[in-house]
């Protein structure tokens, strides 16, 4: 058979049209696959940033009816890092009740998001290595020097940790979770850590008048590692700054909450403490009793009112134990390289009536009500030191309990304070000058001498 050139060209072309029929499904077939094997190494990302229902369903919860979308944009400000998994940095704690707090309310809380959960546990870590500090100071200006001298005394004795942990259990226990309770919970863990040695001191570097511990705490945080990533930090600072006068400003619910559950934890540390307040009626009858006991006293207060409860060996070993030593970031006895003690005459008072409490006389007690008959007391004491020969008589004169002197510190700073002089020999039993200097720590190793006020007018 024999073909003839419009054949041939025939099945040239059939061949043709075969050959890119199949040219072109294999070109298609390769440009799929490469797609695919690239798709696999660089995969396309979607900024889906999700929020669980969970933690909506707590704010429809506290809302009721209501969902803010400002709530709403703040939750999803906090969760702009699950994208990726950040690691927490968590240290060993060496407090039992820490550890145990962190591994029950920090750790596996989905409620507070990584930077969040992130600046809890620094905040924590601090209290851990520095929350060994009574939880109450009582420096001028401060709002604990309100308490009473029994009530200081009692919440003295919790640590600034404890009391940082009650006062966390106590929003725990009375507020719903939701995004107000973690910026709650997070101010209750930062309102006091002002308080810390060293920070309540350095207030007045700070910028502070006063001694003013929400203030400093306010400050410090800022410096915390992890404040910046916080959406709400701005409010923490207003809430820590008011919690004991709340700051009149849009969102002052924050800190006349915190300062709710700041007074109710207090109330229940007295109260496990065993401190009951008096009612009115006590108080009423308390006082009509000291008015009683000043009134004769006012008549007769003569060295036999002193003689049955009172000596002078006693209060030199109290006055001794306070001798260049801070306690609650102040100082109340120190001594001088010329071989002279400085007393403040509140130091005095306080031992007289830690003397008559322990002999259970009830006239000095009654006597703090009255500034007379309290410095006719004092005067009384001090004139009984001078003649047993326990006064740095030439620094004080006849017929005064103190005098005024300037303490001079190093790099110039002048303190002036009204003191009751003593000479180290008084003291011998106790250590001498050398050992009561070797005490000498922070603030009172900055004293250079000290000198008579004689412009100041005497007490």
């Amino acid at each position: 058979m024999s073909l003839d050139a419009s054949g041939v060209s025939f099945f040239v072309n059939i061949y043709t049209a075969i050959g890119c029929f199949l040219f072109f499904i294999g070109f298609a077939f390769i440009v799929r696959v490469y797609f695919i094997v690239n798709k696999n190494r660089h995969p396309i990302k979607k900024d889906k940033r999700g929020i669980a229902l969970g933690t909506i369903s707590l704010i429809w919860k506290k809302q009721s009816e209501h969902l803010k979308l400002i709530e709403l944009v703040n939750l999803w400000k906090n969760n702009a890092d699950d994208e990726v998994v950040e690691k927490l940095n968590i240290p060993e704690f060496t407090h039992p009740e820490i550890d145990a707090f962190f591994n029950l309310h920090i750790h596996h809380e989905q409620l507070f998001v990584f930077p969040v959960k992130q600046f809890i546990i620094n905040l924590l870590d601090l209290l851990d290595k520095k929350g060994d500090v009574p939880s109450v100071v009582k420096l001028s200006g401060d709002p604990n020097r309100l308490f009473s001298s029994q009530v200081f005394e009692i919440l003295a004795k919790i640590p600034l940790y404890r009391h940082t942990l009650n006062v966390v259990n106590e929003v725990m226990a009375t507020q719903k979770k939701g995004f107000i309770y973690t910026k709650l919970f997070v101010a209750a863990l930062a309102h006091d850590i002002g308080k810390i040695d060293g920070h309540v001191l350095k207030s007045k570097s700070l910028g502070y008048k006063k001694h003013d511990h929400p203030a400093i705490s306010a400050n410090m945080l800022v410096g915390i590692d992890g404040f910046s990533k916080l959406s709400f930090g701005q409010e923490i600072v207003m809430a820590v700054r008011g919690h004991h006068k709340p700051i009149e400003t849009a969102d002052s619910l924050l800190s006349v909450s915190l300062q709710t559950v700041d007074r109710s934890t207090r109330q229940k540390e007295l109260e496990n403490a065993g401190y009951v307040e008096q009612d009115d009626v006590k108080v009423k009858n308390k006082e009509d009793e000291h008015k009683k006991i000043l009134a004769a006293m006012a008549s007769d207060l003569t060295p036999s009112t002193f003689s049955a409860w009172f000596d002078s060996e006693s209060l030199l070993f109290e006055i001794g134990k306070k001798i260049n030593v801070i306690e609650n970031g102040q100082w109340e006895v120190f001594s001088s390289k010329d071989g002279i003690v400085y007393c403040q005459a509140k130091s005095v008072w306080d031992i007289l009536e830690l003397l008559a409490k322990n002999a259970k006389v009830q006239f000095i007690a009654a006597a703090a009500q009255d500034k007379n008959i309290k410095r006719k007391i004092i005067l009384h004491i001090v004139e009984t030191l001078q003649e047993e020969g326990n006064l740095a008589s030439h620094l004080i004169k006849e017929g005064y309990f103190g005098a005024p002197f300037i303490v001079n510190m190093r790099g110039g700073r002048k303190i002036n304070a009204i003191y009751v002089p003593m000479p180290i020999e008084s003291f011998a039993k106790y250590g001498t000058l050398s050992v009561f200097e070797a005490r000498k720590t922070g603030i009172l190793e900055q004293i250079e001498s000290v000198e008579p006020d004689f412009q100041k007018k005497v007490m």
